[in-house]
């Protein structure tokens, strides 16, 4: 079987009745009701504000400015740029701006 592609197993009768005898021994699970799914809120009534921060979040880019590749970099590297960035989260951009910097430097190096 190639990673791709996968086999969706539906269990046999003997093994759907330890699975369901498990969900039964489990105090934090219960089976939904018709009248629990009545009661039941779709999430823009039930958590507005967090459908609404999703609908701010930045989306497709409708013309890309970068370009995405794929690079391999030495492993300090990528560790000294991702513990110099706050929570480890936009280092690829400080990468970005160091090789900016890099082509700046040299531009201004051969006049161009």
């Amino acid at each position: 079987m190639s990673s791709d592609k996968f086999e969706i197993v539906i269990p046999g009768p003997e093994e759907d009745a330890v699975i369901n005898a498990a969900i039964a021994d489990d105090p934090d699970t219960f089976e939904l009701s018709d009248e629990w799914f009545t009661g039941a809120k779709l999430s823009h009534e039930a958590v507005p504000h967090v459908l609404e921060q999703y609908r701010r979040s930045r989306g497709k880019q409708k013309e890309p400015a970068k370009t995405a590749i794929h690079i391999r970099l030495d492993a300090d590297v990528v560790t000294w740029f991702k513990n110099h960035a706050p929570g480890q989260r936009g280092y690829q951009t400080r990468i970005n701006q160091a090789l900016r910097e890099y082509i700046a430097r040299q531009n201004n190096r051969t006049g161009q």
